[in-house]
C-alpha cells in the first residue's frame, strides 16, 4: 500500500502544521525538526501525539538538511552527531518508525572513500543502540 505525506513548514507552528496535513487527509506526516519554529526540545511529545490521533496520521522523523555531517572538521561532525541523537530521541518519544537523514555533497578534494566514512561512521554510532529497537529505520536523502 502507498502512503502519501506531507513535511511540516519549519518556518510555520508545528501544531498548526500537523493540522494543516491532517486536514488535508495526508497518510502520515514527515516531522521535521529545525529552527526557527520546528526545534525538537521545544516540542510537546504530548500535544504532537493528540494531534496525530486525531487525524490518523503515520509519521516519519525528518532531519535538518543542513546538519554538517560533510565537515572534514572532525568537531563540526561531532556536534552534528549530538543534534541527530537529539532527533532521535525526540522521534522515539513520538513514536517514529523511521528517521530521515540527508547527505550532503563533500568536496572533490577528498576521496569519495574518505567522504563517505564521514557520513556513514557517525550514523553507526546512532544505528548500534536502535538495534535492540523493533522496527527502526534510517531513511537517506540527498
Amino acid at each position: 500500500m502507498v502512503k502519501i505525506g506531507s513535511m511540516n513548514n519549519p518556518y510555520e507552528d508545528v501544531y498548526k502544521e500537523i493540522t494543516r496535513i491532517g486536514k488535508q487527509k495526508f497518510d502520515f506526516v514527515d516531522l521535521t525538526l529545525e529552527p526557527p519554529k520546528a526545534l525538537g526540545r521545544g516540542i510537546s511529545v504530548k500535544k504532537v501525539k493528540a494531534l496525530l490521533a486525531r487525524y490518523g496520521l503515520g509519521l516519519v522523523g525528518h532531519t535538518a538538511w543542513h546538519l554538517p555531517l560533510n565537515s572534514p572538521y572532525d568537531n563540526i561532525r561531532k556536534a552534528a552527531l549530538e543534534q541527530f541523537e537529539k532527533d532521535l530521541e525526540t522521534f522515539a518519544r513520538l513514536g517514529s518508525p523511521t528517521m530521515n537523514v540527508h547527505l550532503q555533497d563533500v568536496s572533490p578534494k577528498y576521496s569519495v572513500r574518505e567522504a563517505a566514512s564521514w557520513h556513514i561512521a557517525p550514523l553507526r554510532k546512532l544505528v548500534t543502540p536502535m538495534q535492540t529497537k523493533d522496527s527502526s529505520m534510517f531513511s537517506t536523502e540527498s
